[in-house]
């Protein structure tokens, strides 16, 4: 979602975004502390390009993650996101796709087959690499899916209260 700040100068956006972020983070804590770990992110000083993140999560199954972007160039423009982040989603990605990767870019440099037609060492290697990355994405994909199948749901309401603690500070586009 894109939210337009109430603002005509750059240096004010930043004051702004600055005071919603803190009052944010607290918020959260103050919703979220007792049943979920909030992780706030580290970057607090607004650059030109400017990230946020905020993951608040509850074992490796259930969490959300709340991502705030500003961009000087539209500096009245304050993009707020939140996604699904569990720490399962991590460690297959880790486990499951990072080796299909290594492995189909072993396979390429090496001239092992089905990987053999690939022109080049380096080249081959990392079009191997790019070639694994399609199954191990559909692999961990599945994988996860059926993991999370019993909390999603969760997932879901957790997602939606972190979205509504943003509250409506500023106007919606």
């Amino acid at each position: 979602m894109v939210y337009k700040l109430n603002i005509k100068e750059v240096s004010a956006a930043k004051e702004e975004i600055k005071e919603f972020v803190s009052g944010l983070a607290a918020k959260l804590n103050n919703d979220f502390g007792n049943e979920y770990i909030v992780s706030l992110g580290k970057d607090t000083e607004i650059e030109d390009d400017w990230s946020y993140d905020i993951k608040i999560r509850k074992g490796n199954k259930i969490g959300a993650s709340l991502s705030l972007n500003w961009k000087k160039q539209h500096f009245s423009d304050l993009n707020i996101e939140v996604s699904e982040s569990t720490k399962i989603g991590s460690f297959l990605m880790y486990g499951i796709v990072f080796p299909f990767m290594f492995v189909g870019a072993y396979m390429g440099a090496n001239r092992i087959a089905p990987l053999d037609f690939l022109p080049g060492y380096k080249l081959a290697g990392a079009l191997g690499g790019v070639i694994a990355f399609v199954p191990g994405m559909i692999l961990m994909t599945l994988i996860k899916s059926i993991i999370l199948k019993k909390h999603k749901e969760e997932n879901e309401s957790l997602r939606e209260k972190v979205l509504s603690a943003t509250g409506n500070t500023f106007q919606k586009v």
